[in-house]
């Protein structure tokens, strides 16, 4: 199983909260974890940066979102608990996501100041992603760009240049 996405662990984040005991972030962590069932191979997957796992990410964007929201409450650094609010929402079986969110007024405060959700015009849906998500979107098409931008100077280059590019790639490959 591939880490769902942060707005698929709104349900699993607020049914973990759900037994009105206050729960550190590293307890949360192992609930949802827990209760998505995710191995520990992607639990463990790094974002690009290498500096944070996917898991934790969208765990902590997660959280961001239903707090924004009210449907939880961060009562001391690192330790939530479920609110009222958040209970009534788990109990009506509504599939909580962000269409769902937007029905509280602090959630569209907190998406304004964000800014909303980005619209993919060529299919006319909206893409949720997290910040992060973006930042790994616009890196990986930088990349693709490059790798064929370099690729067509490449294949632009007289047979001599090709050569003695390929002589100092390989000194340099040592």
């Amino acid at each position: 199983m591939a880490v769902p996405k942060f707005d698929e662990l709104f349900e699993p984040f607020l049914a973990a909260l759900n037994d009105n005991n206050e729960h550190s972030a590293s307890e949360m962590k192992e609930l949802v974890s827990k209760r998505i069932n995710i191995s520990n191979e992607d639990r463990n997957e790094t974002m690009p940066s290498g500096k944070q796992t996917r898991f934790d990410s969208n765990i902590g964007w997660a959280k961001t979102y239903l707090e924004k929201a009210g449907l939880m409450q961060t009562v001391k650094r690192g330790v939530y608990k479920i609110t009222p609010l958040g209970q009534k929402a788990l109990s009506s079986h509504i599939p909580l996501n962000i269409e769902y969110l937007q029905q509280f007024e602090s959630f569209q405060e907190f998406q304004t100041i964000k800014s909303s959700p980005r619209e993919n015009h060529q299919e006319g849906k909206v893409i949720n992603n997290t910040p992060d998500e973006d930042l790994e979107s616009a890196y990986e098409a930088i990349q693709k760009r490059l790798e064929e931008d370099l690729y067509e100077k490449i294949l632009e280059l007289e047979p001599y240049h090709f050569e003695y590019l390929v002589l100092k790639l390989l000194a340099e490959m040592g």
